[in-house]
């Protein structure tokens, strides 16, 4: 049977369809001289010219025809759940009037109580990694100061020994979970012991959930892949300030360093168990007993 396509419908298509032009711009003589083939300076222009053409591509094209969502051996994932406070996530938090209509637009809250209950289910290993207690003096000798910094002596958001500072009722830490050492910037591994947490237990995936979509979350993605994880965000059970701040973490920064992009139905359903448990795996969008410690 022949094929309808009348377009590149892919990344490879696309950029070989890109260098197949390209070569419609070799004058016909040189063709047949074969100077593709050697390292002259046409071939050289040539190869240039396609690797800027394929450089110029847009991300969302490159990651057209997403694979399928990856199989997660439960004894080898951990879900990181990122700075689930009150502040954030609760009403009265300092933060929610600012998260509340991403928050409510992928159902945020129902998402990461599926996501929670049906990974433990499974026995996939869930780690609390939060900000730091905002207290007096914390930045007294600090030479910079990021904007979260700032923001946080400004408002004391996440305050120590305040109910913003506590997690959300819905996520409190079940016998079993983990909790790494507060952060102070935005990376759940910089200056913590999560990479210990993780790689004692033998568990090399990684599943991003939690807050903030544009900060803590895509720096914890990135640090976490050039320590070698693979990494997962699920893009319904994140928030952030705004629909820009979002788009730009799921359309544009997390695809050009992570692996995978999902929902927490398709998620589940990689691991056999839907959203209300039925054990149907469903078609994915895109793509022992351990004690609980406070760390501060």
């Amino acid at each position: 049977m022949g094929s309808d396509r009348t377009a590149p419908h892919g990344p490879t298509d696309t950029i070989s369809f890109i260098m197949i032009l390209s070569l419609f711009a070799l004058p016909g003589e040189r063709l047949l001289q074969g100077d593709v083939l050697k390292n002259s300076p046409l071939t050289r222009r040539w190869i240039v010219a396609t690797f800027a053409a394929w450089l110029s591509l847009p991300v969302a094209t490159l990651a057209q025809a997403p694979p399928p969502v990856p199989a997660y051996d439960p004894s080898k994932t951990a879900i990181l759940l990122v700075d689930p406070y009150n502040d954030f996530l609760a009403e009265g938090g300092k933060l929610w009037p600012l998260v509340k209509s991403t928050a409510d637009a992928v159902g945020l809250h129902e998402h990461l109580k599926q996501l929670l209950a049906k990974a433990r289910e499974a026995g996939i290993q869930i780690v609390y990694v939060p900000h730091h207690h905002t207290a007096e003096g914390d930045f007294d000798d600090w030479k910079f100061l990021a904007p979260s910094h700032v923001g946080a002596q400004a408002f004391r958001v996440f305050e120590k020994g305040s109910w913003g500072a506590e997690y959300h009722a819905d996520y409190q830490p079940q016998p079993g979970d983990l909790e790494a050492r507060h952060h102070w910037t935005a990376s759940g591994f910089a200056n913590t012991d999560l990479d210990f947490l993780l790689k004692s237990r033998g568990i090399d995936h990684v599943v991003l959930a939690g807050l903030r979509a544009n900060t803590c979350i895509e720096s914890t993605g990135r640090y976490a892949v050039e320590l070698g994880y693979h990494v997962t965000l699920v893009k319904d059970a994140i928030a952030a300030f705004g629909q820009p701040e979002m788009d730009a973490t799921i359309n544009v920064n997390f695809p050009a360093f992570g692996h995978a992009v999902v929902t927490t139905e398709s998620f589940l359903g990689g691991l056999g168990v839907s959203k209300q448990g039925s054990g149907q795996a469903d078609e994915g969008e895109d793509p022992a007993e351990r004690p609980h410690a406070q760390n501060d």
